[in-house]
This record gives C-alpha cells, structure tokens and sequence, in this order.
C-alpha cells in the first residue's frame, strides 16, 4: 500500500545519523529571513560547550552560529533544527533589526519572530511533523547535567554548584562583572555571599581525574625516561676460557717516547702498539733550548733525534730538487694551415 503522508512514521526524525546544518542554514535564511544573513556562518562547537544548546558570536560586522555538539548529538533532528532557528533569530536581529528590547536578548522583538516560525503553515519540506517548537529556553537538562561531574559544596549553607569544568565558584563567575555591588538575583556568586559567604569544598569529581598540573608532570617524566639509578651497571669483562689468551696479549705496552709513522714498531705488523691516551702528540717531545723556549724533535727512521724544523727544511729542499730534474715541456706551435705555403683567412662576416 502507498501512502502519502509521513505521519504513519513519526519515528523518521530520529534515523538522520548525518544533519547537514549548512544546508538547513541556507534553506531558513532563504525561507524565512529573505537571505539576510549573508554576514553569517554556522558550525559545530568544540567538546567544552556543554551548558547551552548553542550561541551567537558577533564580532567584525558579522556572526557566526554555533551549536553545542556535546549536547545535540542526543537529540532529535527536531530539536537541532528549533536551536539552530533560535541561534537564526539572534544573528537576524543583530545584523538587519532592530535592536532586541530584552536584557538577554529574548525580549518582544526576538519573541514576535519566535511566534512567526512556529505558527507558519506554509510548505517547508524540512519542518517537523509537529511542527517547530522554538523556545527561550532550551530543555536538555539531562544532557547537562551528564557532563557536570564536578561538585562543590558549602558547608555553612549546603548550597551545591556542579560545573562540567574544573573551576571552582569564583567572582568571575559574575557575568555582569559589577564586582562587590552587583545586585542581580541572578547572580549566584554574589547572592550566596550576601547571604551565607562561606567558602566553597570540591565533594565530587569524575573517577580517574587528574588536573592539568599533575598530567604535566607525568607527561614530563615519561619524556624524561628513567632516571640514572634504575639504569643496570656496567657489565664485567668476560674470562676467557682455559688455554685462550686475552685479545690485550696480543699488544705491547706504548713506548715512553712514543712512535712515528716509519719507526721499526709500526713497520713490524705484530707489533702494534695502541695510541697513547695523553693529549700530547705520540711522535713529539719537547725540550727547552738555549732561550729558554721548546724545541720539538723528532725520532728519525734510523733512530736518532732530530729538529723537527730542520727536518722540514730538508724535505722541502728535497721536493725541490725534484721539481727542478724534470725537463721543460717543449713550446706549442701554431696549428698549421690546411694548404701549405697560403695563409688561413677566416671570414667574420
């Protein structure tokens, strides 16, 4: 059988997993606020908003819309669509007029607009089946109170504040920042210390809290890694087994006066001796001359000792002569002419 109403299916409204809020903006700004909130935007808010069903933030000339994810994801369709045209009716007054009467901005001119979208019969595919129920005040208090897991509490008056954060009641929380003169009932940071002004104890948080301050220190103690006292020792040299000798066998002890590339301890490849483990160079003594200054000597291949700058002289000198017994390379000669006895003419032209 086919019908053709959807009342059969009021359940219809709950199986929509994806709300496209974009789409339903542009199809109230174009249905009932004659595409005059250009200047506006809408998107989903973070995890924190929790309080509200959602606001309107002006700022620049324009607004943007924002509606409390944490909260609306438990909702029907309906009741996102009711949030977002309350959010609507606050961005059309702000941005074309007049200005709201009200002290909140719910006074006779949001209410009259409130009053013209739910009374409207004119053909909206989006509009609920029970049509819309745009109000001032929104009615998810279980939602928020899910996610109100931090408690305090008065021992003087049992007054108890419950916040989804961990911020404790404070003078701040004045959102009409008069300080100590503020007298709006309210206000519940200033009537309760008009009345009672005792001082407010944390009863209750979420099992498994930690404040920001103590996951900062964890957080910096895992980067840190463990600490030098939990590291193992070093690990004690192995003993060979009977009848093997010890790799430092197979190496003589270093000479006192060190060795140089050609002395006899390097040419003989069983003999090879360890670098020495001072920062003095292994192949140069000092001694004082007749001045009182060093002169550094070095060991020759024959085993006498020798200036080290009379040595350098002699190398040089021998580099020389060498340069010197190799015969001049004879002149180039001019590449010759291509016809012999006619001169070569190149052409620039």
């Amino acid at each position: 059988m086919l019908v053709g109403s959807l009342d059969c299916f009021p359940d219809l409204e709950l199986l929509d997993p994806t709300v496209d809020i974009h789409a339903m903006f542009l199809h109230y700004n174009k249905f009932y606020f004659e595409d005059s909130l250009g200047a506006c935007s809408v998107e989903w808010s973070s995890k924190r908003m929790t309080s509200c069903g959602g606001v309107c933030e002006f700022r620049g000339g324009g607004c943007t819309i924002k509606l409390s994810e944490p909260l609306l994801k438990f909702r029907p369709v309906a009741d996102i669509k009711a949030v977002l045209l309350h959010e609507m009716i606050h961005a059309h007054n702000f941005l074309v007029g007049p200005k709201d009467d009200g002290r909140d901005g719910h006074g006779s001119v949001f209410q009259a607009h409130m009053r013209r979208i739910n009374a409207c019969r004119d053909p909206d595919p989006l509009r609920p089946l029970e049509g819309y129920n745009i109000t001032i005040r929104h009615s998810m208090l279980d939602e928020v109170a899910y996610y109100q897991n931090h408690h305090w509490s008065c021992p003087r008056c049992g007054h108890l504040v419950r916040r989804a954060m961990n911020r404790p009641p404070q003078e701040a929380d004045c959102w009409r920042r008069a300080g100590p003169a503020c007298a709006d009932p309210r206000c519940g940071w200033h009537v309760h210390l008009r009345h009672c002004g005792g001082t407010y104890i944390k009863v209750k948080e979420p099992e498994g809290y930690k404040p920001k301050t103590r996951r900062r220190e964890e957080a910096g103690k895992q980067q840190a890694g463990p600490s030098s006292a939990a590291l193992p020792g070093p690990t004690p040299a192995a003993t060979p087994p009977a009848g093997h000798r010890p790799i430092t066998g197979y190496f003589q002890p270093a000479p006192s006066h060190g060795a140089t590339a050609g002395s006899s301890s390097l040419r003989n490849p069983d003999s090879i001796v360890p670098a020495a483990s001072n920062n003095t160079a292994a192949n140069v003594q000092g001694q004082h001359g007749p001045r009182g200054g060093s002169k550094l000597r070095s060991r020759t291949p024959d085993g006498c000792e020798e200036d080290i700058h009379s040595r350098r002289a002699k190398l040089a000198a021998a580099a020389l002569a060498r340069l010197q017994a190799v015969p001049p390379r004879p002149p180039s000669r001019p590449p010759a002419s291509p016809h012999p006895g006619q001169e070569t003419i190149i052409d620039l032209t």
